[in-house]
């Protein structure tokens, strides 16, 4: 009881003081002025050119850009073989992504370390600083695109199986719908 009738007089004193701290409305300067707010013009947009040597070509239903736009991934086909480039934007040259030979519908995890793509039977991911591709789930069908959320799923889609849901961590297990 006592604890409580505390709360009340702090509530009180609070209040209280708040209000007694409160400017008099009368003795604000009152203007008809708006502040003024610069508008900044809009940036040129960027435009590059993705240099292939003579015998690639570039599949455009393959096109990822990482969320902060510097890293451009993409189906490319060199002598034959379909897998993942990578274009940093400060780059000239797209290199090739090792271990991604038969690659679809590439997607950049949130932070952009990440590439997400299938295979003809597997769900993957590759570390662009390197490494191999791990395999996170086997799968069949076809695929319509996938996005990786920031609670580190996947979220994709098959055909006859609406949308499905994976932790993008190796080993782990599926979360339906």
């Amino acid at each position: 009881m006592q604890r409580s009738i505390l709360l009340v007089i702090a509530l009180v004193c609070s209040v209280s003081l708040a209000a007694a701290q409160e400017p008099d409305a009368a003795a604000i300067p009152r203007t008809t002025a708006t502040p003024k707010t610069e508008v900044q013009p809009t940036p040129p947009p960027n435009r590059f050119v993705i240099g292939l040597p003579p015998d690639d070509k570039i599949n455009t239903n393959g096109l990822a850009l990482s969320p902060d736009g510097r890293t451009l991934v993409y189906i490319g086909n060199r002598s034959g073989v379909l897998q993942l480039f990578r274009r940093s934007m400060d780059q000239l040259e797209a290199v090739p992504i090792p271990g991604t030979e038969g690659a679809q519908v590439p997607f950049f995890s949130p932070d952009g370390q990440w590439v997400g793509f299938f295979t003809e039977d597997k769900l993957k991911k590759v570390a662009l600083a390197g490494g191999p591709a791990v395999t996170l789930c086997e799968i069949s069908g076809g695929r319509w695109g996938a996005s990786w959320g920031l609670d580190d799923t996947i979220a994709f889609s098959l055909p006859g199986s609406g949308l499905l849901r994976w932790q993008a961590r190796a080993a782990s297990r599926p979360w339906w719908r």
